[in-house]
């Protein structure tokens, strides 16, 4: 994998612009998506990050129902399914097994504090998924 070292938003844009570019030179029209995290670790939903293993099920179930139960003060919409209300519950940081992914850049790039964004790209890793060539 190439390494790049960036030192502002404008370059870290130029080159994921260079990216997209390369791919679809290559006939790949698919578009990117982008999941940031502050820490460069493996990707593991909240639920995996939050909860040992042993007793994710048993937490996750408790957990699960009681937002059901209780979540419907939450929104207007009316989930029919347990998906709908994993995707509510995610919405509002309830520990899922979900990862959120985005296709909008901006909302890729991790803030370092609430409220303010720093300059701090040094301390951000990005990173990229061939999902074409993985194994299944």
């Amino acid at each position: 994998m190439e390494r790049y070292t960036i030192s502002s938003l404008s370059e870290f844009l130029a080159l994921v612009e260079k990216a997209k570019k390369s791919e679809e030179a290559n006939n790949n029209k698919a578009d990117f998506i982008y999941r940031g995290q502050r820490e460069d670790k493996p990707l593991r939903p909240r639920l995996g990050r939050l909860v040992p293993k042993g007793k994710r099920k048993k937490i996750e179930r408790l957990m699960f129902d009681e937002f059901k139960r209780t979540s419907i003060a939450l929104t207007d919409l009316q989930p029919d399914t347990d998906w709908d209300f994993l995707s509510i519950g995610q919405h509002h940081n309830l520990p899922t097994r979900l990862l959120d992914w985005t296709y909008r850049i901006g909302s890729f790039v991790v803030c370092r504090r609430e409220g303010a964004c720093q300059n701090r790209w040094e301390e951000t890793k990005f990173g990229s998924l061939d999902a074409e060539n993985q194994d299944r």
